[in-house]
């Protein structure tokens, strides 16, 4: 226990009964903070899922099995993501019948972050220059 721990205040009616403990305002931050972290996992990790699944499947429907396993052995082993990034997009996009451009964004969002992070980089500065 820490020093500056301080006892939950307990409900009391008026009567005198006493029905347990209230809960403070950074108790039930703290449950929302543990719920939202571990749906913030399943999310995570469920995406991550598809995304390899889809990489999987776009390089074994164009390169064959043995290519989509060495893929899959780089991303794991020696942390190199692009043929998978690469066999999600053309996964999502020939095999299971995305758009193009639903498919980039399931395979490569922070690819795209980038290139609207950087057009909109481009065009404040071409303001900014504009107006001197």
């Amino acid at each position: 226990m820490s020093l500056n721990h301080r006892p939950d205040p307990e409900i009391i009616t008026p009567d005198g009964k006493v029905y347990g403990r209230k809960k403070t305002l950074w108790q039930h931050l703290q449950v929302l903070f543990i719920r939202s972290g571990l749906l913030g996992i399943v999310i995570v990790g469920t995406y991550t899922f598809l995304q390899l699944y889809a990489g999987f499947i776009g390089i074994e429907h164009y390169l064959g099995m043995f290519w989509a396993f060495v893929s899959v052995f780089l991303a794991f082993a020696l942390r190199i993501t692009l043929p998978l990034s690469i066999g999600a997009f053309f996964g999502a996009m020939n095999v299971w019948g995305w758009h193009w451009f639903f498919a980039l964004l399931f395979a490569a969002p922070a690819l795209i972050l980038f290139f609207i992070l950087l057009t909109g980089g481009v065009v404040g500065i071409s303001i900014l220059k504009s107006r001197r």
